[in-house]
């Protein structure tokens, strides 16, 4: 529900979430510290609810207001999840997403002695999943256009050298939820995945015809199939049965 807050989010907190434990499971932590640091991946992003979705979809540099905005989804972040006592271990973690070992990142500007490993895993695999991802502001990037922008960042300096190495290794991506993506894309055909791709970004029938060079009414005939498949109504509940499934990912 935090992704369907705004249209080009779907999916981003399910793939931190696999990211992140792959990797939490990657470096050996305790199963009790990778629980904690899956409830922080899926609540890294709640702050950005109290933030006017005109920031967010501004296609153009942030005026100097917008970005001070944006610097406070972490409070936010924090202050919401802690309102539930169980979830203070992670609603901390989760305010960390956009740290930085160096003491460039924000809210806090903490540095590498204030950042645990939970932190360290977020923060790394929340840059990466946004970076291959498309926003109003420019495309998405390639593996290999993301991974040099990390790269340059710095093992060390901005993002923890035993992650990035993980991440490297890796390819971004664990088997298993590479292996369970194949499978569910199996369920639609590449023209349906196409579209569902297209509507889950808030394209209407008519703007995701335009894009995909066919007609809205082909659009809206393989709508009706995908909601079918998924066994779904509306257009929200079909993008998070999807966004689950792992169909919205390229």
């Amino acid at each position: 529900m935090i992704d369907l807050r705004l249209p080009w989010l779907v999916g981003h907190s399910l793939s931190v979430v696999a990211m992140a434990d792959a990797f939490a499971a990657l470096l050996g932590l305790a199963k009790p510290r990778r629980a904690t640091l899956r409830q922080a991946a899926w609540l890294h992003g709640l702050g950005r609810v109290a933030i006017a979705s005109r920031v967010w979809n501004r296609a153009g540099p942030l005026t100097t207001g917008e970005w001070e905005q944006v610097r406070l989804a972490p409070y936010w972040t924090s202050r919401a999840t802690r309102q539930i006592g169980r979830l203070t271990a992670a609603a901390d973690i989760a305010s960390h997403a956009f740290e930085r070992l160096d003491g460039s990142g924000y809210l806090r500007g903490l540095s590498a002695p204030a950042l645990p490993i939970e932190s360290r895993i977020l923060a790394v695999c929340a840059a990466w999943v946004a970076l291959r991802a498309e926003r109003p502001w420019r495309h998405a990037l390639s593996r290999e256009e993301a991974w040099g922008i990390l790269a340059a960042n710095g093992a060390g300096a901005k993002f923890d050298a035993q992650v990035l190495a993980a991440l490297h290794r890796n390819d971004g991506h664990s088997a298993a939820h590479r292996k369970a993506s194949a499978t569910s894309s199996a369920l639609l055909t590449s023209r349906e995945l196409e579209v569902l791709r297209r509507i889950s970004l808030g394209d209407s029938n008519k703007e995701a015809a335009k894009r995909l060079d066919i007609s809205p009414s082909t659009v809206r005939t393989h709508l009706e199939s995908v909601f079918r498949k998924l066994d779904c109504r509306t257009r929200a509940a079909c993008t998070l049965r999807a966004s689950l499934l792992g169909l919205l990912e390229d």
